[in-house]
């Protein structure tokens, strides 16, 4: 496909990448179906990094408050994430398990990561006077999300 021939003129002298919806919706479910299928791969496994972060989401979820890696004692802070602990802290408050918060979350997150690059050439729209370059980014955008939902160690990383 070439450049001039890869633009149909919009209203107000936009200019739309053509991309069919049939072609990009196609391309979106088996990206959703291996996104899936490789995280529930995963979805047994959990890197031991986070149950660190579960130990002080579930101590201040249960009301020990934050750096409580112990119920008793001095207060250390020791999670990496501080809006991740306290997000799962949040679940645990509420009667979830804090593994089933993260990999859910995760799994959630990496799916609305992948849809929203692979479902940009939908969304695209660049004026006329700067068509010399927004195919290749419409392209190199799209393969991103295709290369992030096959990319195994975000898979791991998600669940």
């Amino acid at each position: 496909m070439s450049k001039a021939g890869a633009y149909t003129e919009g209203a107000k002298g936009e200019t739309t990448a053509q991309y069919k919806p049939a072609e990009v919706a196609v391309i979106l479910v088996l990206a959703i179906a291996a996104i899936l299928y490789l995280d529930l791969c995963f979805y047994p496994h959990t890197l031991d990094d986070a149950y660190v972060t579960f130990r002080y989401s579930e101590h201040l979820g249960e009301g020990y408050g934050f750096g409580a890696w112990n119920t008793q004692g001095e207060r250390v802070e020791g999670y990496t994430s501080f809006l991740w602990m306290v997000f799962l802290g949040a679940g645990h408050a509420i009667g979830m398990d804090v593994r089933t918060v993260a990999k859910v979350t995760g799994i959630a997150l990496h799916l609305l990561l992948c849809s929203v690059l692979i479902s940009f050439p939908l969304m695209r729209r660049r004026p006329r006077h700067r068509q010399d370059d927004a195919l290749e980014t419409t392209n190199e955008i799209l393969l991103a999300g295709l290369f992030l939902a096959l990319y195994l160690p975000l898979n791991w990383y998600a669940t």
